[in-house]
């Protein structure tokens, strides 16, 4: 599935739960997905990972009709987390908009194109290449990821001192109300008993 001389790539992308346009999202990956493997830039295999639960039902029968289409472009309904690493460690860069692109493709010293604001305001890795939903702009994007050197790519959720510096920072926190952007109201319950 995975020749060495070709070029493959893992797709993840999911509905974007605060716009409403999710389907034109992926259309404009579909295609540019297509015209990148018409020009030879994807010559391998194109997996696909179906959408989530979040309303994703138009874009799963958007992947299905288009990976009928194209024998290069395989796709899976899920897939066991020890199979979906193997196949992130197998293919040149994924693509997408899920969090996966951002805290296991660094990992792996893998490219990852992410496609809109799903994953806005979380922290990146120099492998992470951002950019707008529209299919010039992703091709550009996939373009440079398979230019770039991944090799000493820092991941920055990736450290084993992780809980030792998560409490660090919390104990750095003077007032963590500040931190809170829910509002709750303190209700006073007298005992009856």
């Amino acid at each position: 599935m995975f020749l060495p001389d070709k070029t493959h790539a893992l797709v993840v992308f999911h509905p974007v739960t605060l716009t409403n346009d999710s389907t034109e999202q992926f259309q404009e990956l579909l295609r540019a997905v297509e015209k990148m493997h018409e020009k030879g830039i994807l010559n391998g295999n194109v997996l696909f990972i179906h959408p989530n639960a979040d309303d994703g039902q138009k874009l799963s029968i958007d992947l299905q009709s288009f990976c009928a289409k194209h024998k290069w472009a395989i796709s899976f309904q899920s897939l066991p987390r020890h199979v979906f690493l193997s196949c992130l460690y197998y293919v040149n860069m994924l693509i997408g908009n899920s969090s996966s692109g951002i805290y296991e493709a660094p990992s792996m010293k893998k490219p990852s194109v992410n496609i809109g604001t799903r994953q806005k305001g979380r922290m990146r890795a120099k492998s992470v290449i951002d950019c707008d939903p529209k299919q010039e702009l992703i091709e550009q994007a996939i373009t440079l990821a398979l230019n770039i050197d991944c090799k000493d790519v820092v991941n920055p959720y990736g450290c084993a001192q992780s809980a030792k510096k998560i409490v660090q920072i919390l104990q750095s926190i003077p007032d963590f109300k500040s931190l809170i952007v829910k509002k709750f109201f303190e209700l006073n319950f007298q005992s009856t008993l």
